[in-house]
C-alpha cells in the first residue's frame, strides 16, 4: 500500500490516489490517499464527491496513529 501511495505522489495523478484509497482504505497509506482525494475534490468545487470521502473517513473505525479523529 505504501509503495502504491509513493507512486501516486510521484506521478501526481488523482486516479492513482483513488485506487490506493479504495484498495487499501484500512491502512495508513489508504487513509492518507482518501484524505488527499477528499481535499482534491473539494478544491475543484466537487462538494458531493468530497463529502463522500470525508464521510467515509469520519465513519471509519480505522484511524492511523498520526491522525486526530474528532468525536
Amino acid at each position: 500500500a505504501q509503495l502504491h501511495l509513493q507512486n501516486a505522489k510521484r506521478d501526481g495523478r488523482a486516479s492513482e490516489y483513488a485506487q490506493v484509497a479504495e484498495r487499501f482504505f484500512h491502512t495508513t497509506a489508504g487513509y492518507e490517499a482518501a484524505q488527499y482525494i477528499a481535499a482534491w475534490h473539494y478544491d475543484r468545487s466537487e462538494f458531493g464527491l468530497s463529502a463522500r470521502w470525508y464521510l467515509e473517513l469520519s465513519e471509519s473505525s480505522f484511524v492511523p496513529s498520526n491522525v486526530f479523529k474528532l468525536a
